[in-house]
Formats: C-alpha cells, sequence, structure tokens
C-alpha cells in the first residue's frame, strides 16, 4: 500500500493508515510499506526516513536538486505550481542508504520542473562527446546517485521508452 502525497510529518503519523499497514503486512498482503512525497518532501522524507516505518519511498530527485548551485531556486513546475524552490536532495540520499530505505527517483527528466540551468548541469555530469541524449543523460544521472533504487522514467513518447530501456541496459 502506498499512502500517496504525503506532505507533512502529520500525514506519516497517522495512526489510522500505519494501523491498516500494519495489518496487512501482518496478513503478508504486503511485504514493503512506502509513501510519495511530492511537496515539501525535503522535511517530509527525512522524517519518513527516520521514522523507520517505512521501506520505500518516491519522491523528486533529479540533477537540480542534487546540485546545491541550484537548490533554494524558484522552479518552474507549472503542473505543481510556478514558484516553488527547488529543494537540495543530496541529505536525504544519504540518510536513506544509511538507514536502508529505498529511494525511488520521480521527476528524474520532468521538463517542466527543471530550472534553466538544467542542461549546465548535465555538461559538468557528462562529457560534451556524450552518446546519451538529455533525456537519457536525466534518467542516467539519476539512476547514478548513491541512493537511489530505482527511477520513474518520465515519457513522453515511444522515443523516450526506447532510450530509458537503453539506459536501463547500459
Amino acid at each position: 500500500l502506498w499512502p500517496h502525497g504525503a506532505n507533512s510529518t502529520a500525514f506519516l503519523q497517522d495512526e489510522a493508515v500505519r494501523d491498516a499497514l500494519k495489518v496487512l503486512r501482518d496478513e503478508k498482503k504486503l511485504r514493503f510499506l512506502g509513501f510519495s512525497s511530492h511537496a515539501n518532501y525535503k522535511e517530509t522524507v527525512t522524517a519518513g526516513i527516520q521514522d523507520g516505518f517505512y521501506d520505500v519511498i518516491l519522491t523528486v530527485i533529479n540533477v537540480c536538486t542534487q546540485n546545491a548551485d541550484v537548490a533554494g531556486r524558484e522552479g518552474s513546475d507549472t503542473s505543481r505550481g510556478a514558484g516553488r524552490p527547488i529543494l537540495d536532495t543530496r541529505g536525504l540520499l544519504a540518510l536513506a542508504k544509511e538507514k536502508n530505505i529505498g529511494i525511488m527517483a520521480m521527476k528524474v527528466a520532468k521538463s517542466g520542473f527543471l530550472s534553466t540551468p538544467t542542461d549546465s548541469l548535465l555538461g559538468k555530469a557528462f562529457p560534451a562527446d556524450s552518446p546519451w541524449s538529455r533525456h537519457q543523460r536525466l534518467n542516467k544521472f539519476a539512476l547514478e546517485q548513491a541512493g537511489v533504487s530505482t527511477v520513474v522514467i518520465g515519457m513522453n513518447n515511444a522515443k523516450h521508452l526506447k532510450e530509458a530501456v537503453q539506459v536501463g541496459a547500459s
């Protein structure tokens, strides 16, 4: 079971949700427990990791959230409201790895979320003659971050799916 859209520590501490998840886990209907966080994710995910109740977390990890030079700047995620700050998630990955919590990265290649410096950051992470497309480099970058267990591939077309398969096979 997956509490979707946790955006506060209170959401994670909801006893009714936790009790229901425990019952399902005890009945062997669930093996792993997790949650997703789309907003206020730095605080919420940190609390979820430290709590130790959840096994896996789906959250925003991308080239911008993993770079202190752009963390804190306003992003341009129009689906979630323009002007939200880009949060520095480097500490989340280190803490998750230390606590053995799986991290599923999302919004790794969502062009609306990523700020203007994205291409510059990708240029620092990959050589100029990289054979990977921009979409592939975004996915590959996220997969290479210590603490990331898997990436939810963002795709707008069949080409993105084929490119993601190539990255996964590399």
